[in-house]
């Protein structure tokens, strides 16, 4: 038994003078109100970060013989860069000769992106590009002499990439692409999806 001022306490008043009633659940309340304050204040600035676009995309593309996906990254609403692998496969036959192409390709590529609106339309992108690509070319080849004769020929070519285009956004996550670019001495016109992350 506890002593106060001369007096006997029970046990359990004298808990209750030295912590007050309501003492530890006001300390508990203070401290569950804080982890609460701390957790919107994170959420808060969450939610902008999460709202806004992310700087990251992947896309699908498809030109006049050849398919391939990409990777790119926006730097900013002026510039983005991109890296892409592509397989195409062209075959020709003619007077009992043939020739079976398979060529594989991954490229590098910068853009300088141009913000445009329509009048009250939506708005959409033009962009310029310019970059590297390496090839791969196997070609299997086939032609008649006194004997049936194939052969295999494999070459690494090197070109430059040059282009532009328009691109559009259909929501948040989805857009798509249209534009024509030269590869080396080749020309062609190609198609893609866009996903941004």
């Amino acid at each position: 038994m506890l002593v106060w001022h001369g007096y006997p306490i029970p046990k359990r008043r004298a808990a209750n003078r030295i912590f007050p009633a309501g003492h530890r659940e006001s300390h508990l309340d203070e401290f569950m109100n804080r982890i609460l304050a701390g957790g919107l204040l994170c959420a808060a600035a969450l939610i902008p970060a999460c709202a806004a676009a992310s700087p990251l995309y992947a896309c699908v593309q498809a030109d006049n013989d050849s398919g391939g996906f990409g990777l790119g990254y926006r730097i900013n609403k002026t510039y983005a860069i991109e890296a892409h692998h592509r397989k195409s496969r062209e075959v020709i036959s003619h007077s009992g000769v043939s020739s079976d192409t398979h060529m594989t390709a991954a490229g590098m590529s910068g853009l300088v992106l141009f913000p445009m609106k329509m009048d009250e339309g939506a708005a959409y992108l033009v962009f310029a590009k310019a970059g590297y690509e390496r090839q791969r070319k196997e070609e299997i080849y086939s032609f008649p002499i006194s004997v049936t004769y194939n052969g295999t020929v494999t070459n690494i070519e090197n070109h430059t990439i040059l282009g532009g285009g328009v691109q559009f956004a259909f929501s948040r996550f989805l857009g798509g692409r249209t534009g024509v670019e030269v590869i080396g001495d080749k020309r062609s016109v190609y198609w893609s999806v866009i996903f941004t992350f």
